[in-house]
């Protein structure tokens, strides 16, 4: 019906010899209402960023009396509409003539098929007309099918239509309608905003991350002493493990999960177990210091082995694995 009603103004104001141009959001609705302006015999112009040679020439001539032109919004970007055409290449006379008569039909009408989510390109559209103080005017068509419609309340006014009688074809004019509408479109372009507003701050998260991790590789490249880090690292470890199997309310250790756990990242020795089924009666800060004391007595056990030099090669090697396993 919306379609039929815009197909209805075309014809009227072609007849008239104005010039008019079309705005539409998708190709797909743009090559769809060029089909029906074809079945009216109706000549007109595409612009749907297909064919980007002729675009130019021809919005440059979407002034002309009679020129009928149908675009999406990126096409013709940046190219003025003069009223009568592009005077390049014709005579300076006949070019007066056709201006001046297209001046005295009101000069160029703007229709828009589908209100936009955000205002401003509405207000792109619309601004076409009336350029440098000449006369121009526009109209927009909204249904109640149209997306952002849909979105705020549409279904809920057509149920109301289909109560009170009105068919599809029933057009409403109503200041509230364009209040209605000019909401949608300022909520919609608040969610649009809050969206590339989360977007920035998660990139400046992630930012955040990349700059520690590539200070850290940076300090493992440069040979840094890395043993300060690392015994860090397993104490951390160990304090999360001893934390997550202490019942503080019971005062109660459960001993068999915790050595599952730290079994994962070193070898538990029997003399270790039992110690610390002694002490599973205790507080955690006993049993994460005994722990502490023995994870550190088995890496200078392993840096007795290796030597000095080896143990921090491995380290170096180590810490570069995982980091970049864990960055990936």
């Amino acid at each position: 019906a919306k379609f039929g009603a815009v197909t209805r103004e075309i014809d009227q104001l072609h007849n008239q010899g104005r010039p008019i141009l079309i705005g539409t959001t998708s190709i797909e609705k743009s090559e769809y209402l060029s089909d029906l302006l074809r079945r009216k015999g109706i000549p007109h112009q595409v612009l749907n960023a297909k064919n980007h040679e002729k675009e130019a020439d021809i919005i440059a001539q979407a002034g002309r009396t009679e020129a009928v032109t149908v675009a999406t919004n990126m096409a013709g970007r940046g190219v003025d509409i003069i009223l009568g055409g592009n005077p390049e290449g014709r005579e300076q006379g006949e070019w007066l003539e056709e201006h001046n008569k297209v001046v005295g039909l009101a000069g160029l009408h703007i229709i828009g098929t589908e209100h936009h989510e955000a205002r401003r390109i509405d207000n792109q559209l619309r601004g076409r007309a009336g350029r440098q103080g000449d006369p121009g005017s526009s109209r927009f068509y909204a249904s109640l099918e149209d997306e952002i419609l849909r979105r705020f309340g549409g279904d809920r006014v057509k149920g109301l239509m289909q109560w009170a009688g009105m068919d599809e074809n029933t057009p409403i004019e109503h200041p509230l309608v364009t209040k209605t509408i000019t909401n949608a479109q300022v909520q919609t372009e608040g969610y649009h905003f809050d969206i590339r507003k989360h977007l920035v701050e998660y990139d400046d998260v992630v930012n955040r991350h990349r700059e520690v991790i590539y200070a850290e590789r940076k300090k493992i490249l440069s040979g840094a002493d890395l043993r300060a880090n690392i015994i860090s690292m397993i104490q951390d470890e160990i304090q999360g493990l001893v934390t997550t199997h202490f019942d503080h309310n019971l005062g109660e250790l459960d001993l068999p999960g915790l050595l599952e756990d730290v079994s994962r990242i070193l070898p538990v020795s029997q003399t270790v177990s039992y110690e610390l089924a002694k002490q599973s009666q205790s507080n955690g800060k006993q049993i994460t210091e005994k722990l502490n004391d023995y994870a550190i007595e088995l890496y200078n056990q392993r840096e007795q082995e290796l030597g000095p030099d080896n143990m921090r090669l491995v380290e170096r090697l180590v810490m570069l694995r995982v980091i970049d396993g864990l960055w990936k």
